[in-house]
């Protein structure tokens, strides 16, 4: 899933490219599908191991022309039919700077669908805007950048006098941004994009990851690397009211040198 909103435009090339070495670390038997989304989340190639058709829709992608960046939406709809009667792992992936714009899904409800689903969801934040962000959502400080000093004429020449021109202040919109305000929402939205994009993948037993365009070739390869490798664990829950509640969930293991990443919830599915 590829974010094409007008944010991503100086970085698409790289983004295609990236992704198609993606398709090229695919095994004979597994399948892909090319979705994008702005103000609309399209489907530019369904499920298919067919990786010809995959790099040819690559090629299609191009930027959005309105306003908008849905990543609620298209998070919501592929999970929920992107997969249909699709057996084995099912992996998301998504590159986006997570600024969701025109969903008209909200973030609360995304989440209880992810806790019902069996979708694991990769996450790459690529940096747009003016604002930076470290790993942990945290705004980087600006670098102060000095003004250079006026330089004072060495003579006072005799100044002209002017004519008197008349002038219209004309009062600025209370809607309109200072420029000070217009800093400030920027890194709060860079800042909760951070959070919304770690939390599908904590969600999902996913990983997160933060990248510039051209290092999105390496976090490919561990995307892939990593699912191959890793164990489903099945469990039959003692709740027998059918109720969709939600559920913890701890994995432990009984190596020093082993790390976890799994769901921590689960929400059963009211049947």
């Amino acid at each position: 899933m590829i974010d094409t909103s007008e944010s991503t435009k100086g970085v698409l090339n790289n983004i295609r490219e990236a992704a198609k070495d993606f398709i090229a670390l695919l095994n004979k038997n597994d399948k892909c599908l090319i979705a994008t989304f702005d103000a609309e989340v399209r489907v530019l190639e369904p499920l298919t191991s067919d990786r010809d058709a995959l790099e040819k829709a690559l090629e299609n992608i191009q930027t959005g022309e309105k306003e908008g960046s849905v990543v609620f939406n298209a998070v919501d709809k592929i999970g929920r039919e992107g997969f249909v009667r699709a057996p084995g792992r099912k992996v998301i992936v998504v590159l986006s700077d997570g600024k969701d714009y025109g969903s008209s899904i909200s973030r609360t409800d995304l989440f209880s669908q992810l806790e019902e689903s069996d979708v694991i969801i990769y996450s790459i934040f690529y940096q747009t805007g003016r604002v930076q962000v470290d790993e942990t959502g945290a705004v980087k400080q600006e670098p102060e950048i000095k003004q250079p000093e006026e330089k004072q004429p060495e003579e006072e020449k005799p100044k002209k006098k002017k004519k008197k021109k008349y002038s219209i202040t004309i009062a600025i919109p209370r809607d309109t941004n200072t420029p000070e305000e217009i800093r400030l929402i920027d890194k709060v939205t860079s800042a909760e994009a951070v959070n919304v994009l770690q939390e599908m993948s904590d969600t999902t037993a996913g990983r997160f990851y933060m990248s510039d365009a051209p290092k999105l070739s390496q976090i490919f390869k561990k995307i892939a690397a990593e699912v191959r490798q890793q164990y489903r664990l099945g469990f039959y829950s003692k709740n027998g009211d059918g109720e969709a509640v939600l559920n913890d969930i701890i994995v432990k293991v009984n190596r020093a040198e082993a790390v976890v990443r799994a769901r921590g919830k689960y929400r059963a599915k009211k049947l």
